[in-house]
């Protein structure tokens, strides 16, 4: 996703993510789903409410640039079927 105007640090650019009770995992937003990845991360994503993660910008950001967000790793060990580590993306 390219910005197509300047972008002030700390702007929150609006719903990433959502869930609808405890028991249910996370549902990405049209936002959420189209934000790329990368280390060298210009926004994050927190969470802004009790449900509800948002993406707010961590320096300026120009016209054109690149909105991305860091991805941490998270291993989930699921050895009833693989006996191997299974690693996901978590946008948290």
């Amino acid at each position: 996703m390219f910005t197509t105007e300047d972008i002030k640090k700390r702007t929150y650019r609006g719903e990433t993510h959502f869930k609808i009770d405890e028991n249910r995992d996370w549902l990405r937003t049209p936002l959420g789903g189209s934000i790329n990845h990368s280390i060298d991360s210009n926004a994050e994503i927190n969470l802004v409410e009790e449900n509800i993660r948002g993406l707010t910008t961590k320096r300026d950001i120009g016209k054109d640039e690149k909105i991305m967000v860091f991805l941490r790793f998270t291993r989930v060990l699921n050895c009833l079927i693989t006996h191997n580590p299974v690693y996901r993306y978590l946008s948290i």
